[in-house]
């Protein structure tokens, strides 16, 4: 019996001791750091992204007028006064279309889509409102 108490507050003793993660090491080359931070501002400069899709019956087409479309939003976007260097084309598509033949069910080509994506910094936020309606007003004279 006395066997039996001795294994158990030996076990007992061992389950209590502390037991020390197996991630923390003594290692003098790391230091760990833990912090939180918190800014406010007011906002000085807005980042507008414009996309531009259009379909035409063949990739030159749909290229072209697609072109066009971003070249008038580049136009806008110099009258309102905002440099060049503000301006970036982020991205260039162009895939086919495609329709099922109802007879075959086989897929037929029926043009193309090409579509940017340009983003401009916008630094006089005073005309922000007045420059995303023009973008919006597309069927008013907008782009």
């Amino acid at each position: 019996m006395l066997r039996v108490w001795t294994i158990f507050w030996l076990a007992l003793a061992l389950a209590m001791a502390p037991v020390q993660p197996a991630l923390a090491q003594d290692d003098p080359g790391v230091m760990s750091v833990t912090g939180v931070g918190r800014v406010e501002a007011v906002p000085d400069i807005a980042i507008v992204t414009l996309g531009v899709e259009e379909r035409g019956t063949s990739a030159r087409d749909a290229t072209g007028q697609m072109s066009r479309a971003a070249r008038a939003i580049l136009d806008r976007i110099s009258t309102a006064g905002i440099d060049e260097a503000d301006v970036a084309t982020q991205g260039l598509s162009l895939y086919p279309l495609y329709d099922r033949n109802s007879s075959s069910n086989a897929q037929v080509l029926t043009g193309f889509s090409a579509s940017t994506t340009l983003v401009v910094t916008v630094r006089d936020l005073d005309g922000l409102g007045d420059l995303l309606d023009g973008f919006a007003r597309r069927d008013e004279g907008g782009v």
